[in-house]
């Protein structure tokens, strides 16, 4: 477990990386819509994907905050008892993910 300064440091971290992915891909959207005019066709179905899967990642965000998985996957004996699922149940743990 990270505690103190190390957490906030990891925290910024990972919070930077996702500002980043989101900018990247904000970026393709814009140089893609560009790319379309230029050529005079449109280009929605790529424009589609990344909006679904901005709209899932927004989903995992809104219900990590109301749920609070990840104070649940950040304590230890939680992740224990995940792993002994995973290694009694192998096969049943690849079909439930």
């Amino acid at each position: 477990m990270l505690t103190g300064g190390t957490q906030l440091l990891v925290t910024g971290l990972l919070i930077l990386f996702a500002l980043s992915i989101f900018i990247i891909l904000i970026r393709n959207i814009y140089y893609s819509r560009e790319a379309d005019k230029v050529k005079g066709k449109g280009n929605e179905k790529n424009i589609k994907k990344v909006l679904i899967f901005i709209l899932i990642l927004i989903l995992g965000l809104v219900l990590n905050r109301k749920f609070q998985w990840g104070s649940y996957l950040a304590d230890s004996n939680n992740l224990k008892e995940i792993t002994n699922f995973v290694h009694n149940n192998y096969i049943l743990s690849v079909f439930y993910i």
